[in-house]
C-alpha cells in the first residue's frame, strides 16, 4: 500500500496570519480522513533528522542560526519566514520520516508515498532558510537515498521534479553541479524568487541536469500539460532515475491567493497521473511526492486528496 508521513505537531510551527499556517495541514488530513483514503495507506512515523543526514544539505552556519532563533523563542528568519520555539524540532521530524518514507519505498516496502509536511522546503539552499522553508526535506532525502545505498535498492540517480508555482530555488542551488541528481521545475515566471530562467541548467558537472520551464500567468492547464509531456518527461526518461521524488505544490492553482498560472483541479490530477505513469515507466513506480505549496485551504485539500487516489489506484494496479 501507499505509504504517508505526517506530523500532527507540525501545528506547533504557526504565526498568526501568515498563509504558510496550520491549517493547511488539518484540512489535507481532514480530507484524506473523510475520503477514507488515509485508512487505506500506511503510516510511516517521523524521527529526528540527525545533524549528519541535515548536513548532507545545509551548512552548519545555517543550521547554528535556525537554533539560535528558536532557543531565542523564535522569530523572523528573512522578511518571509518565520520559527517557533518547536519549529526546529518539528523541521526536523519532517525530514527525518521524509528520509524513512523515501527509504521505505526505495528498498521496496512500499510501492509510492506521500508526505504531508510543514514548513515546506524547496526555497531552503545550503547556505539559508528562506520562502516558508527551514529544511529542504527533498535534498536531504535524496543525499540520504544515495548515501545508504546499499539498503535501500541501490538508489544512485535521482529526479526531483518541481510543480510549484514558485520556482525551488534551493533545490537547484543544492544540486546544481551535481551530475546524478536531475533537477526540474515548471513555475510562473517572472514571480517569487526571481530564479529558474530557461537558461540555468546547471554548473560544472552538473550542467545540463537541471531544466526550469518557467511559465507566464495565465498558463493554463494545456501549456502546463505540455510542459511535462513535451520537455520534462522526455529529459526524464534520458536521465533514467532509478527514484522520483515530486515537490508538491498546488498554489499553481486558479483558486490560489499567491500566484496566477490559472491551472485547475483536473490539471494537477492529470499531471500527477502522468508523474505516476512516468514512474511506473522509468523506476518501477518508485515515486514520492512531498507537500511544498498551496494556501486554498479548499483546493488544497482535494488536490492532496487526488494526489493519494492516485498513488494508491497505482500501488494497486
Amino acid at each position: 500500500m501507499t505509504a504517508i508521513v505526517h506530523d500532527p505537531k507540525n501545528v506547533l510551527h504557526a504565526a498568526p496570519g501568515h498563509p504558510e499556517r496550520m491549517e493547511r495541514y488539518t484540512a489535507i488530513m481532514e480530507a484524506l480522513g473523510r475520503s477514507g483514503l488515509l485508512g487505506r495507506m500506511v503510516e510511516v512515523p517521523v524521527r529526528l533528522a540527525s545533524a549528519e543526514e541535515i548536513g548532507r544539505a545545509h551548512q552548519p552556519e545555517m543550521i547554528a542560526i535556525i537554533e539560535q532563533a528558536v532557543s531565542g523563542g523564535g522569530g523572523m528568519l528573512d522578511p518571509d519566514t518565520y520559527c517557533t520555539a518547536e519549529s526546529w524540532e518539528i523541521a526536523r521530524n519532517a525530514s527525518g520520516g521524509f528520509i524513512d518514507l523515501c527509504a521505505s519505498v526505495a528498498g521496496g516496502e512500499h510501492p509510492n508515498g506521500l508526505a504531508v509536511l510543514r514548513p515546506p522546503g524547496h526555497h531552503a539552499t545550503a547556505t539559508g532558510s528562506m520562502g516558508f522553508c527551514l529544511i529542504n526535506h527533498a535534498a536531504v532525502a535524496a543525499r540520504s537515498l544515495q548515501a545508504e545505498e546499499k539498503s535501500t535498492g541501490g538508489v544512485k540517480k535521482i529526479a526531483v521534479v518541481d510543480f510549484d508555482v514558485h520556482h525551488g530555488n534551493g533545490t537547484e542551488d543544492i544540486f546544481a553541479t551535481d551530475e546524478t541528481i536531475f533537477y526540474a521545475s515548471t513555475h510562473q515566471y517572472p514571480h517569487y524568487p526571481g530564479t529558474g530562467g530557461a537558461t540555468d541548467r546547471g554548473t560544472g558537472k552538473g550542467e545540463g541536469f537541471t531544466l526550469n520551464v518557467p511559465l507566464p500567468a495565465g498558463t493554463g492547464d494545456e501549456a502546463f500539460i505540455l510542459a511535462y509531456s513535451q520537455a520534462i518527461v522526455p529529459a526524464l526518461r534520458e536521465f533514467s532515475p532509478d527514484f522520483i521524488i515530486v515537490s508538491a505544490g498546488y498554489d499553481a492553482h486558479r483558486d490560489d491567493p499567491l500566484a496566477g498560472l490559472e491551472i485547475s483541479t483536473a490539471g494537477f490530477r492529470e499531471l500527477c497521473q502522468l508523474l505516476t505513469e512516468t514512474a511506473g515507466e522509468l523506476c518501477n513506480g518508485k515515486i514520492v511526492f512531498t507537500l511544498e505549496g498551496g494556501y486554498n485551504l479548499d483546493v488544497l485539500a482535494i488536490c492532496v486528496a487526488d494526489t493519494a487516489d492516485i498513488l494508491l489506484k497505482a500501488s494497486s494496479g
